[in-house]
C-alpha cells in the first residue's frame, strides 16, 4: 500500500475536515513531501495532531459535515460537535509546550478564551 500523508493525517483524529485544512497543516510543518511513514518522527505526529485539534477547538461548536466523491464512489461525514474544548486546550496546550512549538505562544495569549472580532469596530469594514 502506498503511504499518502494527506490520508495519514486524516486519520490523526476523529474530526472531518476540508481537505485545504490537512494540505496547509502538512505544508506548514514541511512533511508535505514525506512518502514513508518512517520518515515522520514522533514530534511530527504529535504537532500534526495537536494542529488538526487546533482547528477544531477554534471552530464553531458544530463542525459542517463532509461530503467527498470520486469515479463514482462518495462518502459523507455528518455534522460534528466540539463539546469538550477545555480538554482540547489542554491536550493542544501540553503537545505545543513539550516541543516549544511557536503556536504555544498564541494559545498562552488566548488563555483559553476563543474571542471573535467585532468588525464594526474597525474603519475598513
Amino acid at each position: 500500500m502506498e503511504f499518502n500523508i494527506i490520508d495519514y493525517v486524516k486519520g490523526l483524529t476523529a474530526y472531518q475536515f476540508d481537505d485545504n485544512v490537512y494540505t496547509r497543516i502538512i505544508f506548514d510543518r514541511s512533511v508535505s513531501a514525506v512518502t514513508d511513514y518512517n520518515s515522520l518522527s514522533v514530534k511530527d505526529i504529535d504537532l500534526l495532531t495537536a494542529d488538526l485539534l487546533y482547528v477544531a477547538y477554534t471552530a464553531p461548536t458544530t463542525l459542517a459535515s463532509v461530503s467527498q466523491s470520486h469515479n463514482g464512489f462518495s462518502q459523507t461525514y455528518g455534522t460534528q460537535t466540539v463539546s469538550e474544548r477545555i480538554k482540547l486546550y489542554n491536550i493542544i496546550y501540553s503537545v505545543y509546550n513539550k516541543y516549544g512549538d511557536a503556536k504555544l505562544e498564541g494559545l498562552e495569549e488566548s488563555n483559553g478564551v476563543i474571542q471573535f472580532i467585532d468588525e464594526s469596530k474597525y474603519e475598513n469594514y
